[in-house]
C-alpha cells in the first residue's frame, strides 16, 4: 500500500522522481538522484572512499571504538527513529559528530575525529557515527529525511548474514574493509542474521551536487 502512494505521489502529483526516493523532510529536484553511488562518479567520492579504504585506518577505528565501548559500555544511545523490528537485537549509535556545527568528540575518538578532518578535505562531513547492530535485528525498510547529503558506511565488524538491501536493488551482505555510498533518501533496509555484531563507521557528507553548483533562485527545495 504504501508503495502504491509512493507512485501516486511520483505519477500524479510530482511531490517526487521516483517512487523508491521518499525524503521524508526536504527534497531537492535539482540534484542527481541515484540509490547506490560509486567513487568513480564523481572525483570528491573517489578521494573520500581512497582515505577511508586503508586496512590500517579500519583497524585503528575498530580498536579504537572497541576501546571506548569497554570503558563506557552505557555511552550510546538507541537509534531514536524506532524503526527496528521489535523483539529483536538493538541498533545502537555511537555518536562521533552531531552536525557541522558541534565539535568532534576528539576526548573519545581522537584516530576517528583525524580520519574524518582529513575527510573533510575531500567532502563536506554532516555527521558520523558508529552504528552497531546486534545480531537477530532487522532495520525495517524506511526513508531518510533529506536527498541533499549522502552516505558512506566503513565496515568495520560483520558477521556472514548481514545484508542490505536500497531501492529495487538486490540485498548486499557487508564486508569488513568496504566501503558503501549510497543516498539514503532512498527506501532502504538491513537484516542481521549474524552471530556478533556488525560496526560500521556512518558519515553523511553534503550531495556533490551541492558542491559543484551554486544556489540559484527559482530551484527551491520542496518541504514536506
Amino acid at each position: 500500500e504504501a508503495r502504491r502512494v509512493a507512485r501516486h505521489a511520483v505519477s500524479v502529483l510530482g511531490l517526487w522522481g521516483d517512487p523508491m526516493q521518499r525524503p521524508t523532510m526536504m527534497y531537492r529536484r535539482e540534484l542527481l538522484a541515484k540509490a547506490w553511488w560509486s567513487p568513480g562518479d564523481e572525483p570528491q567520492l573517489q578521494a573520500a572512499v581512497g582515505m577511508l579504504s586503508s586496512k590500517r585506518l579500519a583497524a585503528q577505528l575498530l580498536a579504537e571504538f572497541n576501546s571506548v565501548s569497554k570503558q563506557r559500555p552505557g555511552g550510546w544511545r538507541h537509534q531514536p527513529e524506532r524503526i527496528q523490528e521489535p523483539g529483536g537485537g538493538r541498533w545502537k549509535e555511537w555518536k562521533v559528530v552531531d552536525d557541522r556545527k558541534s565539535p568532534c568528540r576528539q576526548n573519545l575518538f581522537p584516530k576517528t575525529c583525524k580520519a574524518l578532518d582529513a575527510l573533510g578535505q575531500a567532502v563536506v562531513v554532516q555527521w558520523a557515527e558508529y552504528s552497531v547492530l546486534e545480531p537477530g535485528a532487522h532495520i525495517r525498510a524506511h526513508t531518510g529525511p533529506t536527498n541533499d547529503r549522502l552516505t558512506a558506511h566503513l565496515c568495520l565488524s560483520a558477521p556472514l548474514g548481514v545484508a542490505i538491501r536500497l531501492a529495487d536493488h538486490d540485498p548486499i551482505e557487508y564486508k569488513v574493509g568496504d566501503v558503501y555510498l549510497f543516498d539514503d533518501s532512498f527506501e532502504h533496509e538491513v537484516w542481521q542474521r549474524g552471530d556478533f555484531d556488525r560496526i560500521v563507521l556512518l558519515v553523511q557528507f553534503t550531495h556533490p551536487g551541492l558542491l559543484a553548483q551554486e544556489m540559484r533562485p527559482g530551484i527551491a527545495s520542496t518541504e514536506l
